[in-house]
């Protein structure tokens, strides 16, 4: 197959067969690869068109011609970057300096990666073949090469964007800096207030004193952590750490004699653990109880609440008249200690209702304490109209009563061994 390769004044074009030509400035050619076949090559050009490279292959070009061809092709590509560049240095040098003096750099303002394009581009950049941009240009594949023939450089490495954000980024580091250290100390100030910090109040500052920000950088690449967030909530951490240190040693004469055995170092970090909740998880017998009458008396000796904002809940009346017992004999010398508020879930929320409503709910009558039994007999009808009404759910509460139900035994006595 016949084929033909001109270059004139730095322009590539080639002819291969009928199967037309590619034509193009050897800067917009970032590459040209070549794939031997039996007789003749495929060779595929990554042309720059614009802002998208794209791949033109060609077949028919003989093995070792293709070969010669692309190293032609990167020479001359050398060649051309290496004299245009140089003869191009003083304009592109002179072009940065105007582009930096059209930036304002204001105290307290970053200059954003738009702000340093519109400098370029109101600066009037050099002149460039098939419309290229001077990055496009800067980065081409042959361009180290080309450095090290050319005569002259500008004296920047980069692209001109990077050159001119690296020319401004002494005064961003610095404003972002001053920024940041403001807002760590008027965001962290709970930290200096010698008092428990709660988690959620890392996400409540930053949502009340918004962090700097600088754009195009995200806070992990400005800080190194996560978000604006983890970066208080590690401060709070290690505030909390030694205000446990100091309420321990401060206030160990009150966690000794609180209760009738001076509470355990776990009790004690749960009495001083202020978070916005708190979970316990500990076996009966083991000084919940203890934990609870202990952290209202913290409370309240510390003048964190007044006893008429405490209130204590138990699932079961016995439970909830204890805590009210225990908080009665163990704080009777704090002031109107008997305003501390001790109530079951259920009585709670029933008064909550009343306030609410001005009417308080009545229990279901097959719950009512007067009418022993009235519950198993209601849920007993439950199961017989679902079982009349649905014949999978009868045969499956049959398969459950026969497979996997039994006695639950008496109340208060251990279960009986299944074998």
């Amino acid at each position: 197959m016949r084929w033909r390769a001109e270059l004139h004044d730095s322009h590539f074009t080639l002819f291969v067969g009928d199967k037309g030509e590619l034509s193009a400035h050897l800067f917009q050619v970032d590459s040209m690869d070549v794939f031997p076949g039996i007789l003749w090559a495929t060779c595929r050009f990554n042309v720059r068109l614009g802002n998208n490279l794209t791949s033109i292959s060609y077949d028919g070009i003989p093995n070792q011609q293709a070969k010669s061809l692309a190293t032609s092709l990167v020479a001359a590509t050398v060649t051309a970057l290496a004299d245009f560049i140089a003869s191009r240095t003083l304009e592109l040098n002179s072009w940065l300096d105007r582009a930096i003096s059209e930036i304002r750099l204001a105290p307290g303002a970053i200059v954003s990666d738009s702000e340093i394009r519109d400098a370029l581009a109101n600066a009037r950049p050099p002149a460039t073949p098939a419309d290229l941009s001077w990055s496009t240009i800067l980065r081409h594949k042959q361009v180290s090469e080309a450095r090290r023939l050319a005569s002259q450089w500008p004296s920047w490495r980069n692209t001109p964007e990077e050159e001119l954000a690296n020319r401004v980024l002494a005064h961003n580091e610095a404003t972002f800096k001053r920024s940041f250290d403001a807002w760590l100390d008027l965001a962290g100030r709970p930290a200096n207030e010698n008092r428990w910090i709660a988690k959620g109040m890392a996400s409540r500052q930053v949502a009340r004193i918004p962090p700097p920000k600088w754009p195009g950088k995200t806070w992990k690449e400005l800080v190194g952590d996560r978000d604006p967030q983890t970066t208080l909530r590690k401060r709070f951490v290690a505030s909390n750490r030694e205000h446990v240190a100091r309420q321990k040693s401060s206030c160990k004469p009150f966690f000794d004699t609180v209760e009738k055995n001076p509470l355990t170092d776990e009790q004690v970090d749960a009495c001083i653990c202020m978070d916005d909740n708190v979970l316990i998880v500990a076996a009966a017998g083991s000084g919940k109880t203890s934990t609870m009458v202990a952290k209202t008396g913290y409370v309240l000796d510390q003048e964190l609440a007044t006893p008429q904002q405490v209130l204590l809940l138990a699932f079961n009346r016995g439970t909830a008249d204890e805590l009210s017992d225990r908080i009665a004999e163990r704080l009777h010398r704090v002031p109107n200690i008997q305003k501390v508020r001790s109530n079951t879930f259920h009585s709670f929320g029933i008064e909550v209702i009343a306030k609410a409503t001005g009417r308080k709910p009545a229990l279901a009558p097959w719950v009512d304490p007067e009418k022993p039994g009235a519950d198993t007999r209601e849920v007993a009808a439950i199961i017989q109209d679902l079982s009349a009404a649905d014949a999978r759910f009868k045969r499956e509460w049959d398969i459950f009563r026969t497979v996997f139900g039994r006695d639950v035994g008496k109340w208060g006595l251990p279960a009986e061994a299944d074998c």
